[in-house]
């Protein structure tokens, strides 16, 4: 029976057109709910609603604040920077005193909790360790030594191997910094990584960083400033980041065929697939800045076996690990990862002739199905085996031809199926114009924070769930 077949056998009944279009979409009748959450801390510190929060006992460094006249949420302006690590949403706010803001997803009513966060600079062996694998430390024991603190904004986060890993941003000076900070979200603690070797990224904010496996992170794109000058230009450069060696190693294509320069884009990893799109770009034409031309999916494919050369190497001989592929400067990488070429698919609406399905230095793919736009701060995130495209702000403010019959198109969730190579859609009903980000907990549904359009940064951020509604027919 074809798709066609089933979609009509469904139309006969509720329940059955219920089940084909979880089947194909993921969703039947999704709805977007909206929620205020409040911090607890603010008027009860001592509250049994904090401590359902604790996750500390009396000998692990962490410094929940106290007192009135503190907001009750994150600023809008920083909802990027979030990431989930076992269950719990963290939120860092680089600001003089660094602040993190954390959400406990298994805790029944939500509500955020802010904690002091301690800089500490100095060499340790354990910087990339696991706070269940580190001996747990008191402040007092840790030696004195010159730290040196930067507070950031439009700086970029990831989750990895029980560690948040920052790297770039910018000053409040607005100058660019390339600094990679490490956060322990057990004790609280925040150190700069140092020791750094091979292809260190330039200075770069509005870029992307995503976990590959346990032990490399991926950097792609960014907004640069020119050496010697104001002006500020995007980049497309693409780097991995080994964890364990602290080596740095840039993809290098000799046809240059990879995802064009940009900055705010959205990224996602699903199987070992890396897949960006949209974002902004500054152009010679354009000095400021504007949602990018580039409605297409680009999609890099990570051989696993990098995870697993970086992983076992300390378990083979010394001649073994002689011989293990290694990147040119050294670093624990699969040598796939210099050979893989990255991927061009098209959006239905730029199909182009099957004659030009592969194209110089990569492959070129072309796709069926709706048309997902040219977007700035959407939210790319897994529903199952599909490619989410959620929210951000649209290039032509969602006037094109394929959305006027539409009412409210930034309702519409566009989902990719990488085995059909088909865009699909499906409309999340209430669903506000918003840049943001969503996280897929499955069972409970998707959260998604952000900003919507016309509110400022420091406004509180926008949160709720899309979840799954039920008709009443």
């Amino acid at each position: 029976m074809t798709e066609k077949d089933q979609l009509n056998f469904a139309l006969t009944c509720s329940w059955l057109y219920r089940v084909f279009r979880i089947y194909h979409v993921g969703y039947a009748l999704p709805k977007w709910h909206p929620i205020n959450i409040i911090d607890d801390t603010i008027d009860n510190p001592v509250s049994p609603s904090n401590e359902d929060f604790s996750h500390e006992p009396t000998d692990i460094i962490s410094h929940p604040i106290e007192g009135e006249n503190v907001p009750n949420a994150p600023p809008a302006a920083n909802y990027r920077e979030g990431v989930l690590l076992n269950g719990k949403l963290y939120l860092m706010i680089f600001e003089e005193s660094p602040i993190c803001w954390i959400l406990d997803f298994e805790v029944i009513s939500l509500s955020w909790k802010r904690e002091r966060v301690t800089f500490i600079e100095f060499e340790s062996d354990d910087d990339n360790e696991s706070s269940d694998n580190v001996e747990i430390k008191k402040l007092e024991l840790v030696p004195e030594m010159e730290t040196h603190y930067q507070p950031l904004r439009s700086t970029a986060a990831v989750a990895i191997s029980s560690m948040i890993y920052f790297f770039g941003g910018e000053s409040l000076t607005r100058e660019s910094t390339r600094i990679l900070y490490v956060l322990d979200p057990i004790k609280m603690v925040l150190k700069k990584v140092m020791g750094q070797r091979g292809d260190i990224p330039s200075a770069r904010k509005m870029h992307s960083l995503n976990a590959i496996g346990t032990q490399c992170i991926a950097l792609f794109g960014g907004r640069c400033l020119m050496n010697d000058s104001p002006r500020e230009y995007d980049t497309k450069e693409f780097h991995i980041y080994d964890i364990s060696t602290k080596i740095w190693t840039m993809y290098r294509d000799s046809y240059d065929h990879v995802p064009y320069a940009r900055s705010l884009h959205s990224t996602i990893i699903l199987d070992y697939n890396f897949y960006v799109y949209g974002g902004q770009q500054i152009t010679s034409s354009t000095p400021e800045s504007r949602i990018h031309d580039d409605d297409d999916l680009w999609c890099f494919t990570f051989n696993s076996s990098q995870q697993e050369d970086s992983t076992d190497e300390e378990q083979n001989t010394p001649e073994e690990n002689s011989t293990s592929s290694k990147g040119s400067n050294g670093s624990r990488i699969s040598s796939s990862f210099q050979q893989e070429k990255w991927q061009k698919i098209f959006s239905p609406r730029n199909n182009t002739s099957p004659v030009f399905s592969s194209g110089l230095g990569g492959e070129w793919h072309t796709t069926t199905g709706n048309n997902v736009g040219r977007r700035c701060g959407a939210a790319m995130f897994s529903v199952g085996k599909r490619v989410a495209v959620l929210g951000g702000f649209e290039r032509d403010n969602w006037n094109r031809d394929d959305e006027k019959e539409n009412t409210n198109p930034w309702e519409l969730c566009k989902l990719y199926l990488p085995d059909r190579k088909r865009w699909d859609q499906v409309k999340i009903t209430g669903f506000p114009e918003m840049e943001c980000i969503a996280i897929n907990l499955e069972h409970n549904g998707v959260f998604v924070m952000g900003r919507k359009r016309g509110d400022t940064e420091e406004q509180g951020i926008t949160m709720g769930w899309i979840r799954e509604g039920f008709s009443s027919g």
